[in-house]
């Protein structure tokens, strides 16, 4: 299928455990032979968690959700009746009657299903049964589910092709991988929402049902973390691309976590130009439906994230300090915001895939004091960086120095008068690059610094 792949992503290192209880269930199916032959789609059992799926359960745990696995031989109406999303992960034999009777009512009294198939003649367990006939044959319907899963297989290593405007379901999601998966044939009211190497290759399609909520997939390996019993030749689909938050979404879509009910504004910071040696502080403001029962901020700027429990400033406005570094980088984070009602969300929108982030500039001359009140301005900005002309309204006489994001200067300029254009090349004539620059106005003893977007 895929050759084996270790990446290091935001969620393999997912922040740190939270305790609490979860009234939102999410059932991994083991009644299937899902872990038949070369498989091994199960979450595993505490303390050890071992299987194919295992990171996946554990993001869900951390989250604050509930997880189990279904053993037995059937899928039942009182197996369900604890269950907000069941996940069937690949499935190897078909349902009876009755199992799909039983999971048509789960989904129309407002369960979430996630149906999860692979490849034509993905038979693990040699019965004649791969995933898309045990769905196709035994399953799904048009006038229910308005899902097929088609015989074929594909490799989309990655696809870029997602739904715009961009929903919950794909937020943070702009490489989705597919590896020797099948595509899907959508009726009905069913939604498109990742297409594979064209737009006539559906990938993850949604449909409602009732109450309920359907999502498929047509492979496994992209919520595989490459874990499980030895001798089975698994691979790491969880830790590339954004194959991690697309699960997560998924999950959240089903179980109808609506992430807006928390609402971020954005974040100040505190110097608004941060500077070496020097802490920042972080400050946002967070409204929610429900009362907040913590929030933390995750920071880096190398490695695993740091995480710091913001306190409340006043009112809904929240603050953290990230500690003074002592060299010229850029800070990535995000913020998690959790309710009384176990309701999560994040800033910016898709973390902790997507990031904010900030430049740590070079700190000013021993003899240089800031003053804001100088009259200093930059435009366009952003500006793109091999079309535009960038002009520093300044005082005559104004040293300019621009820095690169590593703190190197590139150019320095001495205004002749209150105004003065850069062509965005560096002392040796060469183009800079698209990224954030400091530029740095000084006067006499007066210095202010700002930042600068180049784009290409």
């Amino acid at each position: 299928m895929h050759p084996y792949y270790k990446f290091s992503v935001v969620l393999s290192i997912f922040f740190l455990t939270i305790t609490s209880l979860s009234c939102v269930t999410i059932a991994f199916d083991l009644t299937k032979s899902e872990n038949a032959g070369n498989a091994d789609w199960v979450i595993g059992t505490s303390p050890n968690w071992t299987g194919a799926y295992s990171d996946f359960g554990t993001a869900l745990r951390t989250l604050g959700y509930t997880t189990q696995t279904l053993t037995g031989s059937s899928i039942t109406a009182s197996v369900l009746a604890n269950v907000d999303v069941l996940v069937l992960p690949e499935p190897q034999d078909p349902f009876t009657t009755s199992e799909r009777n039983a999971i048509l009512s789960f989904v129309q009294n407002g369960g979430g299903l996630f149906l999860i198939a692979d490849h034509d003649g993905s038979d693990r367990n040699n019965n004649g049964w791969d995933s898309r006939r045990v769905y196709n044959e035994s399953l799904l319907t048009a006038s229910t589910y308005g899902i097929s899963f088609d015989a074929n297989s594909i490799y989309a290593d990655p696809t870029t092709l997602i739904e715009n405007p961009q929903t919950q379901i794909t937020s943070g999601i702009t490489q989705a991988g597919m590896y020797a998966g099948c595509s899907i044939t959508p009726s009905g009211n069913a939604v498109t929402r990742i297409w594979l190497r064209n737009l006539n290759e559906e990938g993850l399609v949604t449909n409602t049902y009732g109450l309920g909520r359907i999502a498929a997939y047509g492979d496994s390996s992209p919520f595989d973390d490459g874990t499980g019993n030895s001798g089975n030749d698994l691979h790491d689909g969880w830790h590339e691309y954004h194959n991690a938050q697309l699960g997560i979404n998924v999950v959240q879509w089903l179980a109808q976590q609506v992430q807006s009910s928390v609402v971020f504004s954005t974040p100040i910071l505190v110097p608004s130009i941060p500077v070496i040696n020097q802490s920042v502080e972080i400050r946002i403001n967070i409204q929610s439906t429900q009362a907040i029962s913590f929030v933390y901020l995750y920071w880096k700027t190398t490695g695993g994230f740091n995480p710091v429990l913001m306190t409340l400033l006043n009112g809904t406005t929240y603050k953290a300090v990230i500690p003074a570094q002592t060299t010229p980088s850029i800070v990535q984070y995000y913020v998690l915001a959790r309710t009384s009602g176990n309701l999560t969300g994040y800033y910016p929108t898709g973390a902790p895939a997507s990031l904010a982030s900030y430049n740590i500039g070079p700190t000013a001359n021993e003899d240089e004091t800031s003053s804001p009140e100088l009259p200093y301005s930059i435009y366009p900005n952003p500006s793109k960086a091999r079309r535009d002309e960038i002009t520093f309204k300044s005082k005559a006489g104004t040293r300019i120095h621009i820095f690169n994001s590593k703190g190197e200067k590139l150019k320095s300029i001495i205004s002749a008068q209150d105004m003065v254009t850069w062509d965005a090349n560096d002392d040796n004539g060469r183009k800079c690059q698209s990224g954030i620059y400091i530029i740095r106005f000084v006067d006499g003893t007066s210095v202010i610094s700002k930042k600068l977007i180049l784009t290409d």
